[in-house]
């Protein structure tokens, strides 16, 4: 049932993230049909919200969910309370901001694999770990609740990593055949009027420190 609950709430990672937005670049531009999946498959591969990130989350899940959760969070969050952040915050692989803040899909995901039959030691330790993290702005990544169920399921961190590639390719193949026909112009592009251009040229260089 986990892992049924796993295969449904990963099968597609949105139009915001990196891999489906290359295989709908690549089949709006024409790229033929049979190599989408293997341009999916490649972003999913990825350091960021990717199976590597899964594969690292899990490792560190591996590690730690014998120890307090409340006091690694904030161990971790007082270690990196000094570092400037210009990208999303990763307190560990798995857990951070999205988009400047707290994920709540990768919240809800968690709340829907962790009411599956059954004791998920794993996704527990990481509800606890999220919720301490709350206070610095943090909280539960999908990379992260893809690890946690699959380290529940018994599936050691590189296995974790391929799976959550698996699970997530047909949502990706989706987005990128329903832009197949379409062209360019159908691209979901953010309109111009939200756009901010920067010229690097104006725009100082921060203060060493």
């Amino acid at each position: 049932e986990l892992l049924r609950r796993f295969l449904v709430a990963f099968c597609n990672p949105g139009p915001r993230h990196g891999a489906t937005r290359a295989a709908m670049s690549a089949a709006a531009s024409g790229t033929r049909t049979q190599h989408l999946g293997a341009i999916g498959l490649a972003l999913l591969g990825g350091e960021r919200l990717g199976s590597v990130e899964v594969e690292q989350a899990a490792a560190f899940l591996s590690r730690h969910r014998n120890e307090d959760p409340a006091a690694l969070a904030a161990s971790l969050t007082a270690a990196s309370a000094g570092e400037e952040c210009r990208a999303d915050r990763r307190v560990a692989p798995g857990f951070g901001t999205l988009y400047g803040g707290i994920d709540p899909q990768a919240g809800s995901f968690a709340e829907l694999l962790a009411a599956a039959p059954g004791e998920w030691p794993a996704l527990a330790w990481g509800a606890r770990f999220a919720a301490a993290l709350q206070g610095a702005g943090c909280g539960w990544l999908v990379p992260g609740v893809a690890a946690a169920a699959a380290v529940d399921m018994g599936f050691a961190p590189r296995t974790a990593g391929a799976l959550y590639q698996i699970a997530s390719l047909p949502g990706v193949l989706a987005h990128g055949l329903e832009m197949g026909r379409q062209g360019l112009q159908s691209m979901p592009f953010v309109p111009d009027a939200d756009y901010e251009f920067i010229d690097p040229r104006t725009t100082p260089e921060p203060a060493p420190r």
